[in-house]
């Protein structure tokens, strides 16, 4: 079967010339789900998914600026985990295939926790919405801080018994 343009397989993301071409390959599997704006529908991306060799699952946010940029996308990458081929064709060729993907998903991202609209909060793992919006991915520039620790039955037994009947500490606990 005659091949041309990008081709993604289990094995990686393949790029070829012409029908006779063997094909370059560019990278490791990377998938692009959707398409991604804020909630002033600016600083438009696209969201990529893909594995590191640890088989760790990452999804990111390309901004439409890097896109533009392929030694910094090739970085970005790479950073995250992506197996990237070596070359300048091979930055080029990833730009192109990312910025020319048109998925038919569409999410918001927000780069801050907490009310980013009425009806809608958002967490780094989450949003918790009215039912109104659309779906929503959180990336900020660097890890977040939010971290679990204990049980629900914990937190009863520990902090909530102290709290009925004191309203003070009902409010600091609630603030």
């Amino acid at each position: 079967m005659p091949r041309h343009g990008f081709e993604l397989t289990k094995n990686g993301l393949f790029f070829f010339e012409d029908e006779d071409d063997d094909g370059i390959r560019l990278c490791s599997p990377l998938a692009v789900p959707a398409k991604t704006r804020n909630f002033d529908s600016n600083a438009w991306g696209r969201l990529i998914a893909f594995s590191d060799a640890a088989k760790h699952e990452h999804e990111m946010i390309v901004a439409a600026d890097v896109m533009m940029r392929p030694r910094k996308l090739l970085a970005m990458l790479a950073n995250g985990g992506l197996e990237v081929e070596r070359g300048r064709a091979v930055a080029r060729r990833l730009e192109e295939y990312i910025a020319d993907s048109n998925p038919d998903r569409l999410v918001w991202h927000a780069s801050k926790t907490g009310w980013c609209k009425p009806g809608l909060f958002v967490l780094p793992d989450r949003a918790i919405s009215n039912g109104d919006h659309e779906e929503v991915i959180y990336q900020a520039g660097g890890p977040h801080r939010y971290t679990c620790a204990g049980t629900l039955q914990e937190w009863k037994h520990n902090v909530g018994r102290l709290c009925v009947g004191n309203t003070r500490l009902i409010f600091a606990v609630s603030t």
